[in-house]
């Protein structure tokens, strides 16, 4: 799994959690009752770490392309460098 797919879908693993803590309020089923404190700060805390989670995959990303980026220089470099290469 690439790491675009891993972001897409702690985003995705996110909003719906968003939709399931916010959709049906405590007010519309019996029984039920609203958010503690406590649970406020564990869904906070696991949206931070979702957050962290993201940005980590992304740098990640944007490392992988400067180094493919380092590799192509190089490899140009070494073929410029090369005794056979065609200097015009």
């Amino acid at each position: 799994m690439t790491d675009r797919m891993k972001q897409g879908w702690i985003i995705a693993l996110v909003a719906l959690g968003w939709i399931f803590w916010l959709a049906p309020t405590a007010e519309d089923l019996p029984g039920a009752e609203p958010a503690t404190p406590n649970e406020w700060k564990i869904w906070l805390g696991i949206n931070i770490i979702a957050i962290g989670a993201v940005h980590f995959y992304n740098v990640r990303i944007g490392r992988q392309w400067r180094q493919e980026a380092r590799d192509a220089h190089a490899r140009r470099r070494s073929m410029q460098d090369h005794p056979t290469h065609n200097n015009h």
